[in-house]
């Protein structure tokens, strides 16, 4: 699959429309099963990928699963930066425009969704819920909001 004006063609993973990864559809059931956008909590998610952790010593909260599952995150964030760093390397004038090929946006929401699973996972083996760091982290950010220390390093600013 091409894009207007360039002669090679565009390969950032599997060809797939954005519906076939986004299946989400808002809804009034809140059953976390049925995959409800409107009511799908960060708990619901976690609930469910322990249902797809099929790795050594899964859920045990142990060494050999934080490890796979830090390894497995660094894994996939490299894999959606890879698939970016092509759009710059094979398309620098689509990037120079702020443009970028819908194939992309997909292949980045699909690689996204494999980050997602390695970090809810993490979550699990360090025995804490997704919404706990979710809400942690929003709290931390205000507070250095607040503070106006959101620019600079370190985590303790």
């Amino acid at each position: 699959m091409g894009y207007p004006g360039y002669d090679r063609p565009i390969d950032f993973g599997s060809p797939a429309t954005d519906d076939e990864y986004i299946q989400l559809q808002p809804t009034e059931d809140t059953d976390s099963s049925k995959g409800s956008a409107s009511a799908y909590t960060f708990d619901n998610y976690q609930e469910d990928t322990r249902t797809t952790a099929i790795y050594p010593n899964a859920g045990e909260e142990d060494l050999s699963g934080i490890n796979y599952c830090i390894l497995g995150l660094i894994g996939e964030a490299g894999e959606l930066a890879n698939k970016w760093k092509k759009l710059y390397r094979d398309y620098p004038a689509l990037a120079e425009n702020h443009d970028y090929p819908a194939e992309l946006r997909t292949a980045i929401i699909k690689e996204l969704g494999d980050v997602l699973w390695y970090a809810s996972q993490l979550a699990t083996e360090l025995g804490v819920n997704l919404s706990t760091v979710a809400a942690a982290n929003i709290q931390k950010l205000k507070s250095r909001q607040e503070r106006d220390k959101l620019h600079g390093s370190g985590d303790d600013r």
